[in-house]
């Protein structure tokens, strides 16, 4: 039976909006309410992707852990979806996590705030940077999705050693990242023709949504400047996922690739958007 998920993004995304009012300013000066204010509007339209995508692979995930209660780190968050999986996953097996999440952003940590209460669990929230973290006790397990694509090629390895850190001996690390075996060195954006294609998606998915359709214009905006700020960093193949893992001294106990398909092909080549991509998918243990 599939992943039992209680995902509310009607209710969420309207509060979303609201949040990113809040948003963190960035270096360039420039809060990212651009993206987590649309974020879960986008995902009731079915065009982006998420853990819930790959919930089976965290199920099976989770249920290699044999502790009641796990130390769980989500490390990164969007949303609130990452903590929706991890409570599900862990409680299909019996299991009750007292999980952590962390972002440079409130936004998401609000949003998982407001989640952990629907779904009664106690969780902390941390606003920070990952490469900066520390915690008092360590985790059995760290998590995220597509979190690796965030950071260039270069500095991903230190970010493994970072969630190395932060769990106990035996510790385990789950992680799902988009392959693109085209993508080079530097960062992917939006091109110019994938921007547009994305942006008459979106306005064609909020009118023909019951829910959304007087939103359509208002939300085809905020997609024209999502398209236009939201880039992502190219990850080549699954082995060098591998690479990055393995040098910080874990060792890969399951390393797949699986395709998501899904969402529109005219828009799927765009960064974040749900097509017919390939991802990496990596359960790896601490030595």
């Amino acid at each position: 039976m599939p992943l039992a998920l209680d995902e509310p993004l009607a209710e969420s995304a309207p509060l979303a909006q609201e949040l990113s009012k809040r948003c963190r300013i960035g270096p360039d000066g420039v809060s990212c309410a651009w993206s987590h204010g649309l974020w879960q509007y986008l995902r009731l339209l079915g065009l982006v992707t998420s853990p819930s995508h790959q919930a089976e692979f965290y199920r099976a995930a989770f249920a290699r852990l044999a502790a009641p209660s796990p130390r769980v780190l989500v490390s990164g968050a969007a949303d609130y979806s990452m903590l929706a999986v991890v409570l599900a996953a862990c409680r299909s097996s019996g299991a009750e996590p007292a999980v952590t999440v962390i972002d440079v952003c409130e936004t998401p940590l609000a949003l998982s705030r407001w989640y952990a209460a629907r779904a009664s669990a106690a969780i902390e929230t941390h606003a920070a940077d990952i490469r900066d973290f520390t915690a008092r006790k360590p985790f059995d397990v760290v998590c995220s999705d597509n979190f690796f694509g965030r950071f260039p090629r270069a500095e991903r390895p230190a970010v493994a050693a970072r969630w190395a850190s932060l769990l106990r001996r035996d510790g385990v690390a789950v992680t799902v990242n988009r392959i693109r075996a085209e993508g080079g060195e530097g960062p992917v954006r939006f091109s110019s023709a994938q921007a547009s294609a994305f942006v008459e998606t979106v306005r064609q998915a909020a009118r023909a949504s019951a829910a959304l359709s007087a939103l359509g214009e208002q939300i085809a905006d905020r997609a024209a400047a999502y398209a236009q700020r939201h880039f992502t960093y190219p990850m080549s193949s699954a082995e060098e996922l591998r690479g990055d893992f393995e040098s910080a001294g874990f060792a890969v106990e399951q390393l797949d690739t699986a395709s998501a398909a899904g969402g529109n092909r005219q828009a799927s080549s765009g960064p974040s958007v749900r097509g017919f991509q390939s991802y990496a998918r990596l359960v790896a243990r601490r030595a």
